[in-house]
């Protein structure tokens, strides 16, 4: 049944887009590109079309002529015009290799930053679908590797088409000698191809079973390696449980690769076997043939060289073609993931609301996750004037994230509409929306970049104000002491000296850098997660300032933050509890009351005993 399952999948994808389309889109961007490599193939084209043949009729002439004239002249011309043409042609060839390989890496190089370009500019959403990752994971193969997919139509297509040429040359020898002779190499050949071809459709449907190990592998592979995480692996010891991970998903990984090699394996028997069959009865016909007369030694010379010539060229020609095709489907991958489409906007797009107080409104929001049922929320109504602060708080689960990822447009609203200054956001286009927000998240990523960059996110920018950004944010005195100041770079990745922040300085990283980028709205999702309470306590005195008048949402765990904001909303199971002041709620003695007490407990002076 799985089998039958599999074949089905099989040819769904073959019959997906026809290969001469994926080669020729290919060819197109070569000739976008870099033009030049495609007169690069077609002078390798003529070189290994020609090779073969060299050394197949010049052997003929020559034994020709010593049974008949046996002129030394004629001979030795033939033979200097030979060595000529001969160190020609392997000389086009060995060049045009060289050449073709710089440019086909830059080809490759090419198509992987169109690859990453598509991957940023994808709805967000599809960056937490495992389907989306695994074809991301595949389409990147495409490009990364010179012998897959599009790099793989461009390296078989630099002997291949050679190889047809040189096919016809093959022909009309063999068919001078006898017509049946070259049906019967003919028929054999199909077959060898066939089961070739049947052996290499059925690794390709097999893919979809071997790339979600190999992403997780991967990840694990990643964790061990990257230092980001070398402290957790060393302190918990990790190492032993991640390497045992990896060993069982390599050994389902091993395992269907091993159901492939084995179908291949029987496919290559076969095919060793029918190629003896095949070349000890051709040789036995014409070694009759000169037996009997109707023969010449030179042409014994020749038909034998090229049926031996015939049967070596033939094999690399399947090989080559099995493995053009198999590429030119793989192509596949990269043109599924290329073609995955963004949520569109319906009619005109909407312009962006200015100005620098913003009101926001949730008009009875209905969302679930895509491929979920589970609804996060349900007619969810929530009014934020402009200018206010807000504070978002809950236990964890109520909603607050996923409140804000469809406030900035990474998801969408199942049902219902959210607004900003009475804009729908789904009528806004999404690299417009993003300008609207200065986010702080929870999990601060620095980029292996200098402390500019990241605060501005370019290379280019304006020095003062990262200055202003970094000394606003609370982060002025640790530049101040680096030797490079706002050069300094981050992380050991690109820079071997790259600096290390603390878990508080990558938040005053990330603080610094929602406030150089300026947007009216703020949200800040636990900025001071990482921070001491006296730290914490000086980044929530200068918020006023920093923020500056403008629409504010807080995240926050510590309820100490909800004092200066102008109203809090209490979050549980996706619905708004409570809504209020902080002495509001604290008034209504419920739920919200109940989590600032208990957090408040750990904040209280306590009394501690010194013994001597």
């Amino acid at each position: 049944m799985r089998r039958k399952k599999e074949k089905e999948n099989d040819a769904e994808k073959v019959k997906k887009r026809p290969l001469m389309r994926n080669v020729f889109f290919v060819y197109q961007h070569m000739r976008k590109w870099l033009p030049e490599s495609i007169t690069v193939l077609a002078l390798n084209t003529v070189a290994v079309a020609i090779a073969p043949f060299i050394w197949i009729v010049v052997p003929k002439l020559i034994i020709d002529e010593l049974q008949g004239s046996a002129r030394m002249d004629w001979i030795i011309t033939v033979l200097a015009v030979t060595l000529i043409i001969t160190a020609a042609v392997h000389f086009t060839k060995e060049a045009c290799i060289g050449v073709f390989r710089m440019k086909m890496a830059r080809i490759r190089m090419l198509f992987g930053l169109e690859l990453h370009d598509k991957a940023m500019n994808l709805d967000y959403h599809h960056a937490e679908n495992a389907d989306t990752q695994n074809l991301l994971n595949r389409a990147t193969r495409n490009t990364g590797n010179p012998n897959h997919g599009l790099g793989g139509v461009m390296k078989q297509s630099f002997s291949l088409l050679g190889y047809m040429i040189g096919f016809i040359g093959y022909i009309g020898i063999i068919l001078s000698l006898h017509p049946v002779v070259l049906v019967y190499l003919l028929i054999s050949v199909v077959i060898i191809y066939r089961l070739k071809s049947k052996s290499d459709k059925y690794r390709y449907s097999r893919e979809d079973d071997i790339r979600p190990y190999e992403r997780k592998s991967r990840y694990i592979g990643n964790v061990l390696t990257d230092f980001e995480f070398g402290k957790d692996t060393r302190i918990y010891q990790l190492k032993t449980m991640l390497l045992d991970k990896m060993e069982r998903l390599n050994k389902r990984t091993e395992g269907v690769q091993k159901e492939i090699n084995t179908k291949s394996l029987k496919v290559e028997l076969i095919d060793t076997v029918l190629v003896l069959i095949r070349d000890g009865i051709v040789y036995a016909y014409i070694t009759y043939m000169v037996l009997s007369g109707k023969m010449s030694f030179g042409s014994f010379i020749l038909y034998a060289t090229t049926i031996n010539g015939f049967a070596v060229w033939m094999l690399e020609l399947m090989r080559n073609f099995t493995e053009f095709r198999l590429a030119a489907r793989y192509v596949d991958d990269y043109l599924d993931f290329m073609e995955i489409e963004n949520e569109k906007i319906l009619g005109e797009p909407s312009p962006l609301p200015s100005g620098n107080r913003l009101a926001i409104h949730f008009d009875n929001v209905d969302f679930a996750y895509p491929g979920t049922e589970k609804k996060i929320f349900e007619s969810l109504s929530l009014d934020i004037p402009a200018g206010q602060k807000l504070a978002v708080v809950g236990v964890n689960g109520a909603g607050k994230t996923s409140l804000i990822k469809l406030l900035t447009g990474l998801y969408r609203p199942t049902e219902g509409k959210i607004t900003i200054e009475g804009t729908d956001i789904s009528t806004i286009p999404l690299t417009e929306h993003y300008k609207l927000f200065s986010v702080v998240y929870q999990e601060i990523k620095p980029v292996a970049a200098s402390i500019s960059e990241n605060v501005a996110a370019s290379e280019t920018y304006d020095t003062n104000r990262v200055w202003d950004a970094v000394q606003r944010a609370g982060l002025g005195d640790k530049v101040n002491s680096l030797g490079r100041k706002l050069d300094t770079p981050l992380l050991k990745i690109i820079e071997d000296d790259g600096l290390e922040l603390s878990g508080g300085e990558n938040q005053k990283l990330a603080l610094a850098r929602a406030l150089y980028k300026n947007g009216p709205i703020v949200i800040l999702d636990e900025p001071t997660a990482a921070l001491d309470p006296i730290a914490e306590k000086d980044i929530y005195e200068s918020f006023g300032d920093m923020i500056d008048g403008r629409t504010a949402i807080f995240i926050s765990h510590r309820l100490s933050s909800t004092k200066f904001c102008d109203k809090v909303a209490y979050f549980e199971n996706g619905k708004i509890e409570e809504y209020g002041t902080h002495y509001e709620l604290l008034a209504l003695n419920g739920k919200y009351a109940h989590m600032f007490n208990t957090q408040a407990q750990y904040y209280q002076d306590q009394k501690v005993e010194v013994t001597a």
